[in-house]
């Protein structure tokens, strides 16, 4: 009798082995290596808009019902087609621009629960605030006004000080082309062969002019 109930309870610790094995058995090499091709098909793009301040729309697409994606924050993504995520910091705290966000991929499948399947990173850009002011507005071009980059460093006085000289600086470079012209004519009459030939012209002139005077006086004497 004590030998049956031996084996009854070395039966139970077996099947009690085995059915964890069971349960899990459908997530294989094969499932995950189709979840992970899944999860590396999302696909991130964004845009932006300045309405009430600047306000990144982030679509991810790719998605199915195999996966799940969390993001940086915590918040999470799920379902079919394409979803959205808002970043802004009044929206998302701690959120800035130029912040790099994690997207954490997980496999929402009941033979493979929470896996971890991939994880991918988007960079949004850097805004740069001077591109609001009015001067940026008035002068695009300016190295200080194109709305993707990081001023930081750069103070308003900064801003300011370099606006200015950009404003003056197509005078200053007309002012030079002119001098460089003039300077370019000097030196081509200084040359030898252009003086010679300029010398002779100007007798030339010079002997016209007289001829023609000393006629126009032979002219008023006869009359005369």
């Amino acid at each position: 009798m004590r030998f049956k109930r031996m084996k009854y309870m070395l039966f139970a610790l077996i099947c009690m082995g085995v059915t964890p094995l069971i349960t899990h058995a459908e997530c294989d090499y094969q499932r995950q290596a189709e979840l992970s091709r899944i999860a590396s098909n999302v696909q991130f793009s964004y845009n932006y808009n300045m309405n009430e301040g600047l306000t990144f729309t982030l679509y991810v697409n790719n998605l199915t019902d195999d996966i799940y994606v969390v993001d940086s924050y915590g918040q999470r993504l799920s379902g079919t087609g394409e979803k959205q995520l808002i970043y802004s910091p009044s929206r998302v705290s701690g959120f800035q621009s130029g912040d790099q966000v994690r997207f954490e991929i997980y496999s929402n499948d009941s033979n493979c629960p929470n896996n971890l399947l991939i994880t991918k990173y988007v960079n949004f850009p850097i805004f740069n605030p001077y591109s609001n002011l009015d001067d940026c507005k008035q002068n695009p071009n300016f190295k200080y006004c194109q709305i993707w980059m990081d001023t930081s460093s750069v103070t308003h006085e900064q801003f300011t000080s370099e606006l200015n000289s950009a404003k003056n600086q197509p005078t200053e470079e007309a002012e030079e082309i002119k001098q460089s012209i003039f300077e370019e004519i000097l030196s081509v009459l200084a040359r030898p062969q252009i003086m010679i030939v300029g010398s002779i012209l100007l007798i030339l002139v010079l002997i016209s002019l007289f001829i023609y005077i000393l006629k126009r006086k032979n002219i008023k004497g006869g009359k005369l």
